[in-house]
């Protein structure tokens, strides 16, 4: 197993280069996306109360400890085997992000989404493309392009990175491993409590960070909203767990048997 998060499926030396050109590029993309996002939509610090932020914080951090931890494997493999913790807190982070980014792109395109438009002066959008103004182009078109790629990149693109690497690592999944996104599903539901509790605002002064989340106005369909979301987890889960057996089987040539 420790070897096993250090590795593809797909490779047939001890180590490989196409591996870790893919993990550095994986990591580049979420590290680079993740900067410009904080750079356009920081709001005094309230890019930190959307779970979308949580989420996509969390892919890259995963992204770069495994390709920190490939490189280290390329290099000193087997001379150095990779402590054991960081090996299963990697295991369980990867599942987390995985079941965030998937789960977050279901809640976002189906629920939020549908209620959003570039043009409603109380849409978050406008608020995007106010502040692309001052940092780029001088035209509106460009502006909506800029905050249209931010959307699709942190409800759409991550998720399919994360099913990309699903596809592509080596360790098993464990559906009993729904566990850990539950956790932190439920940490966020406790910090939007609080943070409605104290008086947060969201980046165009609500008094609730999703709309779908207002605990003021509507406590009981916010709380069916965050019930629902935690019990999302769990066929999130069962969708890596048949993506890893899937990989499993097509990797061991039995579907060519």
């Amino acid at each position: 197993m420790d070897v096993q998060v250090q590795i593809s499926e797909w490779q047939k030396s001890e180590w490989s280069i196409l591996f870790l050109i893919y993990r550095w590029c994986f990591a580049t993309w979420l590290v680079v996306t993740m900067g410009l996002s904080l750079e356009l939509f920081f709001f005094d610090g309230k890019w930190f109360i959307y779970f979308t932020n949580w989420g996509y914080l969390l892919c890259t951090f995963v992204a770069l400890l495994s390709a920190i931890l490939v490189t280290v494997y390329c290099f000193t493999a087997p001379n150095t085997p990779c402590p054991h913790w960081i090996v299963k807190l990697y295991w369980h982070l990867h599942i987390s992000a995985f079941v965030c980014a998937i789960g977050l792109s279901f809640l976002y395109w189906a629920f939020i989404y549908p209620f959003s438009n570039f043009k409603v002066p109380e849409g978050i959008h406008r608020i995007e493309i106010l502040r692309l103004y001052r940092y780029f182009f001088d035209g509106p078109d460009n502006h909506s392009c800029l905050a249209y790629f931010h959307n699709i990149n942190s409800h759409a693109i991550n998720s399919v990175l994360m099913i990309i690497d699903q596809v592509v690592v080596a360790f098993p999944t464990r559906i009993i491993h729904f566990v850990y996104p539950a956790f932190i599903v439920i940490a966020y539901l406790v910090f939007s409590i609080v943070y409605f509790l104290i008086g947060g605002e969201n980046v165009i002064g609500k008094p609730y960070i999703y709309r779908i989340l207002n605990w003021g106005e509507y406590p009981v369909s916010s709380t069916l909203v965050a019930c629902s979301g935690l019990l999302l987890v769990v066929p999130m889960c069962v969708l890596a767990f048949l993506i890893y057996k899937l990989r499993v089987w097509v990797s061991s040539g039995k579907c060519l048997s």
